[in-house]
């Protein structure tokens, strides 16, 4: 079984990312399975793709906003 690219959905993550990280005290953690956005070691914003039938990846964004 072989790994899939990390971030094959780059477009998507590079908007988000610069949504994300342009608010105040934002970071941003980058993993293999997806990126974390956090304020204050809060998430507030995670990322990441699941694999299509088709072989595509459809990107995921969860928002916190408690």
């Amino acid at each position: 079984m072989t790994q899939p690219d990390p971030m094959p959905w780059s477009g998507v993550a590079e908007r988000v990312e610069a949504i994300c990280l342009a608010l105040p005290e934002a970071t941003m953690r980058s993993q293999d399975w997806g990126r974390l956005f956090n304020i204050r070691r809060n998430t507030f914003c995670f990322l990441t793709a699941r694999k299509t039938p088709e072989g595509t990846y459809l990107p995921i964004v969860v928002l916190r906003t408690d």
